[in-house]
């Protein structure tokens, strides 16, 4: 299930004002203040979001986003694509900051 969903694959920045970063695309997301996460405060490191939006600003934001643990994706997700989108890596330290 998890190779089907890693296109929407996300990892949080520590920072609300960033959000999180699509991990496939190494691109900001935000999570929409609709969003059930927004509405409870809600920061996990890793979701699977859902729905994505840009507004006119040039903005990305998912409307619905889950909690995804990381034990869970590295059980779940081919070692190829593990490897290959650095989750390893980004459950360290995110690498993505410089192309955000």
């Amino acid at each position: 299930m998890m190779t089907s969903f890693c296109v929407n694959l996300c990892l949080y920045s520590q920072s609300p004002a960033i959000g999180y970063t699509l991990i496939l695309q190494k691109k900001p997301i935000m999570i929409h203040g609709t969003s059930t996460l927004s509405l409870l405060g809600i920061f996990p490191k890793w979701i699977v979001c859902y729905d994505l939006r840009t507004n006119e600003k040039g903005v990305t934001s998912c409307t619905i986003a889950h909690e995804v643990d990381f034990i869970f994706l590295k059980n779940t997700v081919q070692t190829y694509v593990f490897n290959k989108l650095q989750l390893g890596s980004a459950q360290k330290m995110n690498p993505f900051y410089d192309t955000i």
